[in-house]
């Protein structure tokens, strides 16, 4: 096929005859019955996630007149700036942050059924073929955890299927040189970093298809004007180019890899019987794909390749491949189109149901500590109630000019609105750029420098989650625990919900 032939065009079995047509209304109406099924699944999953909190702390800071800063330090410690500036856009509606940031992922999760439907529709799948897609997304409970929690994963994920719909036009060096892309593919580059390896691909296979230079140069340059002033912000305010959540998880090389190897494993077995079809696909069907969705499989391919590589991700379930899920599920489709339909409808509803009771019963694995999905989100559940209560304590009995050392720097600085030493480097750019690491620990995890976070005399010290007897799990904590410095100036105090707390002595040294 080649690759400038209108990509509208489908396969005979594969006709609106076929599949049966839909009005005009119907789609979209069909997508909000997905969209509210998502929801009301998104809803059964919930659970607080802490990390949301980091980007509602600079938010909450730059509109009480502190800055884009996390409790006064000058650190970029959230990964997307899209999300961050979407949250403050709308941050003045009556809603409360948390709150907000959970309909904004909500929404996201609408986006991503709709690009996914119109990416189907792209690659010739039927109406009614092509609303599968996001039907499949619904029913995975990773996309329906992630659209409910605040995250940007789901608008990344969305992003990213809007910038692969420039793949299928039938003028690439029309696409290639109009205003849209440039727009499109740096706002998916600014809704995660990752969105630069899709930026390459669909820039790069537009210039191989259509030749045209200067329309690459007109692309590159309209993209660079985009984004360099956010690099140049980036660079003066906070000091570095990158998020410093770059610079606290990256440079393990190949010694995270046994554990993005498990991650891997774990993604595989809860979508198993999905991956069994698209192996299937992938070895007899592929002429069905053809070589138009070629970028889109190196896509894939780069994007398994790196997250197992990093180490997988510690966050509930796949997170990292989220984005991926609907690429999966699109080949998974338009290979069905030339299988008997009874045999495609049986192997579509084996997949939903095999994934909605996979998660469901509590089989599913996730993450880098490599823990039942469930266990893992029950634990984020029960936590959150000890961390709000923890903040409203420090808030409440602590000068504001205490300095806490936390691991969980999100909903306990959000909420007690203290200056904070993040032990786990994500919002601390020594510990990130300068500090130790201990690659036995789970990815995302594993800086720390105890030793440093005792010598700017912390006013208290919380281990574990939200206040741990003892520091045992993380590289900061259990070298603070083990110092002779923390021994002789830092007394133990309870605090609520069977917390406790290390308030440093009278006699201890001044900072």
């Amino acid at each position: 096929m080649n690759f400038t032939t209108n990509t509208n065009s489908v396969p005979s079995e594969n006709t609106e005859e076929r599949s049966g047509s839909l009005s005009t209304w119907q789609v979209p109406a069909a997508l909000l019955v997905i969209f509210g099924f998502a929801v009301a699944y998104a809803f059964r999953l919930y659970a607080e996630c802490d990390d949301t909190y980091i980007y509602l702390v600079y938010v909450k800071n730059l509109f009480k007149g502190n800055g884009l800063t996390f409790n006064g330090d000058h650190v970029q410690g959230f990964t997307s700036v899209l999300w961050t500036a979407i949250i403050i856009a709308v941050g003045s509606l009556p809603v409360t942050l948390p709150v907000l940031a959970n309909i904004l992922s909500g929404a996201s999760g609408l986006l991503a059924f709709v690009a996914a439907y119109l990416l189907g529709r792209r690659l010739g799948l039927g109406k009614w073929m092509a609303l599968i897609v996001p039907a499949l997304l619904a029913v995975t409970g990773d996309f329906a955890f992630y659209m409910s929690n605040g995250l940007e994963t789901i608008f990344f994920t969305a992003m990213t299927m809007f910038s692969l719909l420039f793949l299928f036009t039938a003028d690439p060096g029309k696409t290639l040189a109009s205003i849209r892309l440039p727009l499109v593919l740096v706002a998916t580059i600014l809704a995660r970093p990752e969105g630069a390896i899709v930026a390459l691909i669909v820039v790069a296979t537009l210039f191989l298809r259509s030749r045209q230079r200067a329309a690459l140069i007109r692309a590159v340059v309209s993209m660079a004007i985009l984004v360099m002033p956010v690099l140049a912000f980036q660079a003066i305010y906070y000091g570095d180019i990158l998020p410093n959540t770059y610079y606290a998880k990256a440079g393990a090389g190949l010694e995270n890899a046994g554990q993005g190897v498990r991650y891997f494993l774990n993604f595989m077995d809860g979508k198993l019987i999905t991956l069994t079809a698209l192996t299937y696909i992938l070895i007899y069907r592929y002429s069905s794909l053809g070589r138009r969705t070629l970028p889109i499989s190196i896509l894939m391919i780069l994007s398994f390749g790196y997250v197992t590589v990093q180490g997988g991700d510690n966050m509930v379930g796949a997170r990292a491949l989220i984005p991926m899920m609907p690429l999966v599920y699109l080949y998974v489709v338009v290979g069905l189109t030339r299988v008997p339909r009874r045999y495609a409808v049986f192997v579509l509803i084996t997949i939903a149901a095999f994934q909605l009771w996979k998660y469901n019963q509590g089989h599913a694995y996730g993450s880098s500590w490599d823990v039942p999905i469930r266990r893992q989100a029950r634990n984020w559940r029960d936590i959150h109630q000890p961390r709000l209560q923890v903040a409203k304590y420090l808030r409440e009995k602590t000068d504001p000019n205490t300095v806490v050392a936390l691991n969980a720097a999100g909903i306990i600085p959000f909420y007690s609105e203290r200056p904070v030493i993040d032990m786990l480097g994500l919002n601390n750019r020594y510990i990130a750029q300068h500090g130790k690491r201990d690659r036995s620990l789970p990815y995302g995890h594993q800086a720390g420098d105890g030793k440093w976070v005792l010598s700017q005399w912390p006013d208290v010290i919380l281990f574990g989650g939200a206040g741990a007897r003892k520091g045992d799990q993380f590289a900061s904590e259990i070298e603070i625990f083990k110092h002779q410095d923390f021994a002789r100036y830092y007394d133990r105090k309870a605090l609520p919900l069977s917390r406790v707390g290390y308030f440093k002595s009278s006699n201890a040294p001044d900072r």
